[in-house]
């Protein structure tokens, strides 16, 4: 009976032996299994030409020089952005116009002339002539 209860003891002793042995070798499969994916993923997107081209400005224009990009898509951003800024100068002149901005009542003359602002030409570029 001694010898029966020391080797139920000794049984529960290896089976939990078992289970921590075969819990640390999956955790330590999982880890490399991990490390596997990684290294494929990295050699894929080194293999992979059109990820490099990912690092492409959301738009043709460069802030750091405040430059258009030399492309048919620069010119028609900057034709877009001149047309902005005269639709900005117009709406100026048409404030100025009706609230009498530079008009003398008493001699009743312009004393400071509105400019219309001149509209930005886009045949000039090829790529926006309609």
């Amino acid at each position: 009976e001694r010898l029966q209860e020391f080797r139920n003891i000794m049984e529960k002793h290896e089976g939990r032996r078992q289970a921590r042995y075969k819990r640390e070798e999956d955790r330590w499969q999982a880890l490399d299994a991990k490390e596997r994916a990684e290294q494929t993923r990295l050699q894929r997107l080194q293999d992979d030409p059109v990820v490099g081209r990912k690092n492409l400005a959301g738009a043709p224009f460069n802030i750091v020089t405040h430059a258009y990009d030399g492309t048919a898509a620069g010119q028609k951003l900057r034709h877009h952005d001149d047309m902005v800024k005269f639709r900005g100068e117009l709406r100026t002149m048409n404030l100025a116009a009706r609230n009498h901005l530079g008009f003398n009542p008493i001699i009743g003359e312009q004393v400071y002339p509105i400019r219309i602002p001149e509209r930005p030409h886009a045949a000039s570029m090829p790529a926006l002539a309609h």
